[in-house]
């Protein structure tokens, strides 16, 4: 295969927590893709490509990820997945995983660390790093408002542990954020009132 194999190749996506459950406990696991590899390889495709199998408490369907080096217990193992893996090679299928390092879960130990003293291990000072997570709570409540939800409800899903919009508030919250994240649905709902 070139170089650029992946622009004429054909990808199956899978998720795998909907997939094939083979321990019976009601939830896809990677054993499960395994087990269909003949499946996959007599439909033809080049590539699989896994949607989120990582650690997670699926505020964001497996986006906000805990771990990146890890699969989701409630899914297998690191074994379970070199398994699949070597199956996926034998059978000629490459695999591709679903990563995006800039959506980690409030639990991801960077995102701790991040906020262990306001963000000074990022090179931020405190009042900096509080003005930055203040304007990102503040844009993010004036996206959600555009969709037309209740004030109240939006408090909900952006101001939250877990919240839809925002999955590191539980850990701003714990930083004394939850009131200025509060203020800023507020502040974003009556800006948007008044431009009708």
């Amino acid at each position: 295969m070139c170089a650029a194999w992946w622009k004429e190749r054909v990808f199956y996506q899978i998720y795998p927590r909907s997939f094939k459950d083979v321990n019976g406990d009601g939830l896809g696991d990677i054993a499960g893709v395994t087990e269909k590899m003949d499946y996959l390889k007599n439909l033809g495709i080049d590539a699989i490509w896994l949607s989120p199998f990582y650690p997670s408490d699926l505020a964001d369907g497996g986006y906000d990820v805990i771990d990146y080096r890890n699969v989701d217990p409630r899914l297998g193992t690191m074994a379970d997945f070199d398994a699949m893996a070597a199956a996926a090679h034998e059978a000629g299928i490459k695999v591709i995983v679903d990563i995006v390092p800039n959506h980690t879960s409030n639990k991801h130990k960077m995102f701790i660390e991040a906020l262990a003293d306001g963000g000074v291990k990022c090179g931020l000072p405190r009042a900096k790093a509080i003005r930055y997570a203040a304007q990102m709570l503040a844009g993010s409540a004036e996206m959600v408002l555009q969709s037309g939800k209740h004030p109240e409800q939006l408090k909900d899903d952006v101001c939250s542990p877990g919240g839809s919009t925002i999955a590191g508030v539980a850990a701003l919250e714990a930083h004394g954020f939850r009131s200025a994240c509060i203020d800023a649905v507020d502040a974003a709902y009556e800006k948007t009132k008044k431009l009708g």
